[in-house]
């Protein structure tokens, strides 16, 4: 693979899939697609049985196995654009492609780590100001939609979780620093995510609050009460007075 600029190859699979060799959207036939995504998601190498079991559960091993073949062989039938590296090992994506999902992964990681180990104050600049903070498609955006394979749908429940705590520190930050427009947007998907979880909803009344916006907090608030009791039953909501006590912890 050539290191040209010409030649870089980015796969998304936020928000949906799609494959970019120097510049231009490759068109990948549905098999090698999912065999692309499967290791992009795993990216060390996976053996092949493992691969054709994970991809084609409802086929024997023989006929999954040659699903699997057949996948390689649509992938390198050009050679121009190898994105998956076969070997010993097993299959894995090429190191040189540039995914997604690595730069979530990688700077929601280092952005909950500083706000974990670094005293508040002087990290919610630095958060507030990070790239995941304006760059909507990679937060707004769940991992492949419409793919239901069992892989798939793990890996995007366990993506939709990295997403909601990179987005509580985000929050944080973003109305530490007063960007309230920002954090209520922000609070707006990280409720949307999960509307039962409530110290999401707690931090999109917070922001409304930090806004200057107490009636929109008090009906989020109002809201988020008849959800819990259509939901659970009578007795689960708090009353605002109480939320209202949390936020100003």
């Amino acid at each position: 693979m050539s290191d040209t600029p010409e030649r870089t190859i980015q796969l998304t699979l936020i928000g949906g899939f799609a494959l970019n060799v120097g510049g231009a959207v490759v068109d990948v036939a549905d098999p090698a697609r999912r065999l692309i995504a499967f290791l992009a998601l795993r990216r060390k190498a996976q053996p092949r049985l493992l691969v054709a079991g994970s991809l084609w559960p409802d086929k024997t091993e023989s006929r999954a196995l040659a699903n699997l073949r057949s996948a390689l062989w649509t992938l390198h039938g050009d050679g121009d654009h190898p994105v998956v590296v076969v070997g010993g090992a097993g299959l894995a994506l090429d190191p040189g492609v540039d995914v997604d999902v690595d730069r979530v992964q990688v700077d929601g990681w280092a952005l909950i780590d500083r706000a974990r180990t670094t005293d508040p104050g002087a990290a919610a600049g630095v958060i507030a100001d990070s790239a995941l903070a304006t760059d909507r498609e990679l937060l707004f955006e769940d991992l492949l939609p419409g793919w239901y394979d069992d892989w798939a749908l793990l890996e995007r429940e366990r993506f939709a979780e990295l997403q909601v705590h990179v987005l509580d520190v985000l929050v944080d930050a973003l109305s530490a620093t007063e960007r309230h427009s920002l954090a209520i947007h922000l609070a707006l998907r990280l409720v949307a995510l999960d509307p039962l979880r409530e110290r999401s909803q707690v931090a999109l009344m917070q922001a409304y609050l930090a806004e200057g916006s107490f009636g929109r907090a008090e009906r989020q608030h109002r809201a988020f009460c008849e959800l819990l009791e259509s939901s659970f039953g009578r007795g689960y909501a708090r009353p605002f007075v109480d939320v209202l006590a949390d936020v100003g912890r």
